[in-house]
C-alpha cells in the first residue's frame, strides 16, 4: 500500500529515464549519411574508401529517409577524439530509425572498407577498436535493408520511412550502464510480482533506496 500511494514504481521509471543517457559519458556527432539504394541484394555495394559517393542524397539527423523493402549503403565520417582518456570503451551509437518489423532496419558495417560488425534496431551500439583511439578520421560504410515497414510483403500506396536520429561516436560509462541494467531489471521485476508477495517490497525499497542516493539535479557534469 506504500509503494502504491508513493507511486515508488513510476517515480522509478521515470529517474531511469532521466539518467539512462549518462550511460553515454561523451558524444562526437558522424557526419551527415550520404545515401544510395541499390537495385538489389546482388549489386555490389560501394563500401571502399574510393567509391565517390558525392551525388548521393545527403540525410541529416531528424529526418526520414529510405522505403520499405530497399537495400541501401550509408557513408559517413567519424574520428575518436585523441582528447578521451582511453580507460572507457568507446563506440559508433547508430539509432538509424524503426522498420516496425521484427529487427529492421539492418546492415553489415564496414569501417575503412573492411567489414567489422552487424548492426540492426535492436543492436544499434557497435564498440571500436583500440587502434582508432587516434583521432584520425574513419569511414563508416552501411550496407543494408530497410525492412518491410511492418506490414509484410503486400504493396502499399504510401511507402513507409526511417526516422533517423544522431547517430555518434560515443565514450560509454561502464558503472552507469551497470546501474541502469540492475535497476531496469529489479523495476521490471516488481512490477510483474503480486502485491502480496514479499519479494515485490523488497525489490521497491531497495530500488527507492538506492535512486535517494544519486544526485539527479540538472545540470548533470560526467558524473551524478
Amino acid at each position: 500500500m506504500t509503494h502504491t500511494v508513493r507511486w515508488t514504481a513510476k517515480k522509478i521509471a521515470q529517474r531511469l529515464a532521466l539518467i539512462e543517457p549518462l550511460v553515454y559519458r561523451r558524444r562526437h556527432a558522424l557526419s551527415s549519411f550520404q545515401y544510395q539504394p541499390l537495385t538489389s541484394p546482388l549489386e555490389p555495394p560501394p563500401t571502399d574508401s574510393t567509391a565517390d559517393d558525392s551525388s548521393w542524397t545527403t540525410i541529416e539527423p531528424h529526418s526520414y529517409w529510405g522505403h520499405w523493402n530497399t537495400c541501401f549503403v550509408l557513408r559517413a565520417r567519424f574520428s575518436i577524439p585523441a582528447s578521451w582518456e582511453d580507460t572507457a570503451p568507446v563506440a559508433l551509437f547508430l539509432p538509424l530509425g524503426e522498420a516496425g518489423d521484427f529487427s529492421h532496419p539492418e546492415a553489415l558495417a564496414s569501417i575503412d572498407g573492411e567489414p567489422y560488425a552487424a548492426c540492426d534496431r535492436n543492436h544499434q551500439e557497435i564498440l571500436l577498436s583500440e587502434k582508432w583511439r587516434d583521432g584520425q578520421e574513419r569511414l563508416l560504410a552501411l550496407h543494408g535493408w530497410t525492412g518491410l515497414g511492418g506490414g509484410g510483403w503486400q504493396a502499399r500506396d504510401e511507402p513507409t520511412q526511417l526516422f533517423l536520429r544522431p547517430c555518434a561516436v560515443v565514450q560509454i560509462d561502464q558503472p552507469t550502464r551497470d546501474f541502469v541494467a540492475t535497476a531496469r531489471v529489479a523495476l521490471g521485476v516488481a512490477t510483474t510480482l503480486s502485491d502480496q508477495i514479499t519479494a515485490k517490497n523488497h525489490l521497491l525499497n531497495g530500488l527507492d533506496d538506492a535512486f535517494r542516493m544519486l544526485d539527479t539535479r540538472e545540470p548533470f557534469g560526467e558524473s551524478f
